[in-house]
C-alpha cells in the first residue's frame, strides 16, 4: 500500500463509494473490531460485521419512508449510535444531516435554522435522545417526524444502495463563529479522497489505533477521527463528549485503557487536562503508545503543547507526539498537518504581525511565538491580498486560498456563497479557489494560521487578533487562568484615522467583590496597553457561561459584539469610556 510518504495509495480509495468500503471489512473482517464504546462501564467492543448490521437495519427503516437523496436530521449524543445511524442514511442513499442534541434555546434555534435550511424529512435519533429531540420538535410547534433507530427491522434482506462518487454523502453545517451557520455539500468522493489526504499527511496505517471523545456531529470528529479508521479497516474508541466534559482525564486514561495511537482535540481540550492532572495522582498511567496527538479546530497555542508534554512526560508522552493540524469543513475537513518531525515554532516580530508582516524580531521590538499546522500533503495553499486578490510576496500574511481535490462541493441552497468562497479567481485569473476566511502564511513549507479574517481587530492602522489579547490576559491574571474571554471593536468615531475602540469581556469564575472587579478591570487595562500598545475602550466582568461558543468550543465572537451593543449583556463589573458607553447606548436603541 505504501511507499514513500506523500506516495502512498491507500487501498480503501480504489472503491467506488464509502458503502462500498466499509462493506468489503464487512466481508473480509467481519470479525475484527471497528468500534470499541468507552463509556461509564466496561468498554464494548463492536464488530465490523456488527456495525455493517446495524447500519444495513436503520437503512432498511429509512428506506420504507423516504426516496434516495432526502436529508434526515443526525442526533445522538452517544457516538456508537451516530455510528449506525450515519452508516444507515449512506447505506440508503439518505443525505445525513449531522447536528448536535440540544442544551439550551440557543442550541435549539441552531437546530431549528439547520433542519429548516436542509429542508429535512425526519431527525433520526435513539432512545437516550428521543424525549429530548420531540420536546425540541414540539417547542417549535414542528411536525418533523422523530425516528428511533431502535425501531429498525431485524433481518433486513435488502442490501444497501451503491452511490455514485459525486453523490452527496452529508451536509456538514459550519460552526457559525462567523456567521450563520452553512451545509457544506459533502460527496463520497470528498470523503475518500480527503481521508485519504489525512492518512498521507499523519503517516497512517491499518496498525494506528484510533481513539477520542470528539463528537461525530463535528467534522473533526466523523471525518478525521472515524471514517480514517473505518476505512484503514482499523479500530476506534469512541467516548460520549458529555463523559469528558464530566472528567477530561478520563480521555487520558482511555488511551491508555485501550492502548490508543491516535486522537485528536482543540487546544483547550490539552489545557483541561494540564490543570486537573496538578492535583490527581496519575502515576500509574502510561500514554508511551500516543503516537499521534493532533491539535486543531481552533488557535494552538505552543505554550500550551509546551505544559502538556511536561506534565504527561512522567506518563510516557513525547513532545513529537504533537502533530497540529489547521482544516475546514469546507475543505471537508483537513487541509495541513504532519509532515515535520514534531510541532514547528517559529518566534516573529509582534509588532511587524500587527501590519501582516511576518519577520523574524527587530530590537526593541515584541516577539510572538507561533505554531505551525504541519504541511499540506495534496492541496496547494496560496496567501492572497482579501481586498485586491492579488498573491502576496513570501514573508506577508494574508488570506489562505485553497485549490486542489478533496474540497467539498459548495454550500447546500445558496449558489451566491458557494461562487464567493468555492470559486475564487486572483486577480491574474488563477482559480478557482477556496476562500478560508484564514489569514496566515507558508514558512518553510508550514501553514502558519495567524487569525480569522472576519475577527482581526483594527485599532489605529493596526491589525490585532483577538485570540492574542484573550490568551496573554489569561496567561498574566490568576484571576482568569481558567475563564473564557472574547475581544471585539465597537465603532466610537466618524474618524477615519481612530474609528473603533476596544472591548474586552471576560467571565469570572469566583465571586468578588466590586473593588476586586475594579483592581482587576484595571490591570486588564494596563496589560493589555503594556503587552499591544492599545488602551481598551471597556472592560466587561461576566458571569459564567455567559460567553457564548459554538458547539465545537469557538468562542462566536460577533455576535458577542452584537450582544454588546444591543445591551443584552449583563455585566458583574463594567468600566467602559464614554465613548463606548455612548455606542452602546446608540446600538440599542
Amino acid at each position: 500500500m505504501r511507499t514513500a510518504y506523500g506516495v502512498a495509495v491507500y487501498r480503501f480509495q480504489k472503491h467506488a463509494n464509502v458503502v462500498d468500503i466499509l462493506s468489503s471489512h464487512a466481508c473480509g473482517k467481519g470479525d475484527d473490531t471497528a468500534l470499541v464504546l468507552y463509556g461509564q462501564g466496561p468498554p464494548k467492543a463492536v464488530s465490523y460485521a456488527e456495525l455493517l448490521g446495524g447500519a444495513v437495519r436503520v437503512a432498511g427503516l429509512l428506506r420504507r419512508k423516504y426516496p434516495p437523496g432526502s436529508r434526515v436530521l443526525l442526533a445522538n449524543s452517544e457516538p456508537g449510535d451516530f455510528a449506525t445511524s450515519f452508516l444507515g442514511c449512506l447505506f440508503a442513499g439518505i443525505i445525513a444531516v449531522p447536528a448536535p442534541v440540544p442544551s439550551g434555546r440557543h442550541h435549539e434555534r441552531r437546530l431549528r435554522r439547520i433542519a429548516e435550511h436542509a429542508d429535512v424529512v425526519a431527525a433520526l435519533t435513539t432512545a437516550s435522545d428521543l424525549r429530548t429531540i420531540e420536546r425540541w420538535a414540539s417547542r417549535y410547534g414542528s411536525t418533523l417526524p422523530v425516528l428511533n433507530a431502535a425501531d429498525a427491522p431485524v433481518g433486513a434482506k435488502s442490501g444497501p444502495l451503491q452511490p455514485a462518487l459525486h453523490k452527496i454523502a452529508l451536509l456538514q453545517y459550519t460552526s457559525g463563529s462567523t456567521g450563520a451557520p452553512k451545509g457544506v455539500v459533502v460527496t463520497h468522493e470528498n470523503l475518500i479522497t480527503n481521508v485519504a489526504s489525512l492518512c498521507r499527511g499523519f503517516r497512517l496505517d491499518a496498525s494506528v489505533r484510533f481513539g477520542g471523545w470528539i463528537p461525530l456531529y463535528h467534522d473533526m470528529g466523523l471525518i478525521a477521527l472515524l471514517l480514517p479508521a473505518l476505512f484503514l479497516g482499523s479500530t476506534c474508541t469512541l467516548m460520549p463528549q458529555a463523559s469528558f466534559i464530566a472528567q477530561p482525564l478520563r480521555w487520558l486514561r482511555m488511551m491508555d485503557d485501550c492502548g490508543v495511537n491516535y486522537s485528536a482535540a482543540p487546544n483547550f481540550a490539552f489545557d483541561f487536562c494540564v490543570r486537573l492532572a496538578e492535583a490527581r495522582d496519575l502515576s500509574d498511567l502510561d500514554l508511551s503508545r500516543w503516537t499521534h496527538a493532533i491539535n486543531g479546530s481552533e488557535p494552538i497555542r505552543t505554550r500550551t503543547l509546551a505544559r502538556f508534554a511536561e506534565c504527561f512526560a512522567a506518563a510516557g508522552f513525547r513532545p513529537e507526539a504533537f502533530l497540529p493540524s489547521y482544516g475546514l469543513a469546507e475543505a471537508t475537513v483537513y487541509v495541513s498537518g504532519g509532515g515535520t518531525s514534531g510541532p514547528m515554532t517559529v518566534s516573529v516580530d509582534a509588532d511587524a504581525l500587527a501590519r501582516h508582516v511576518f519577520r523574524s524580531p527587530r530590537p526593541g521590538n515584541r516577539t510572538a511565538v507561533l505554531t505551525g499546522s504541519g504541511v499540506p500533503a495534496d492541496l496547494e495553499v496560496a496567501v492572497v491580498d482579501p481586498a485586491t486578490h492579488l498573491p502576496r510576496p513570501p514573508g506577508q500574511v494574508g488570506e489562505l486560498w485553497l485549490r486542489g481535490e478533496g474540497l467539498a462541493t459548495g454550500y447546500w441552497d445558496d449558489e451566491q456563497a458557494t461562487k464567493g468562497v468555492f470559486r475564487a479567481e486572483t486577480a491574474d485569473g488563477q482559480g478557482p479557489y477556496l476562500r478560508t476566511g484564514d489569514l496566515g502564511v507558508v514558512h518553510e513549507g508550514v501553514v502558519f494560521v495567524t487569525g480569522r479574517l472576519k475577527d482581526v481587530l483594527v485599532v489605529r492602522g493596526r491589525n490585532l487578533y483577538p485570540q492574542d489579547i484573550e490568551e496573554e490576559l489569561r496567561r498574566q491574571h490568576p484571576a482568569l487562568a481558567s475563564s473564557v474571554g472574547v475581544a471585539f471593536t465597537v465603532p466610537v468615531s466618524d474618524d477615519a484615522e481612530d474609528p473603533s475602540a476596544i472591548v474586552i469581556a471576560y467571565e469570572l469564575r469566583h465571586t468578588a467583590t466590586e473593588d476586586e472587579c475594579a483592581r482587576l478591570a484595571e490591570e486588564m487595562r494596563l496589560t493589555v496597553t503594556r503587552e499591544f500598545g492599545i488602551s481598551p475602550g471597556g472592560i466587561a466582568l461576566l458571569p459564567r457561561q455567559t460567553v457564548q461558543r459554538t458547539t465545537s468550543g469557538k468562542i462566536e465572537r460577533r455576535t458577542m459584539r452584537a450582544r454588546f451593543l444591543s445591551g443584552e449583556l449583563t455585566a458583574v463589573y463594567e468600566d467602559l469610556d464614554m465613548s463606548v458607553a455612548a455606542a452602546r447606548s446608540e446600538g440599542s436603541r
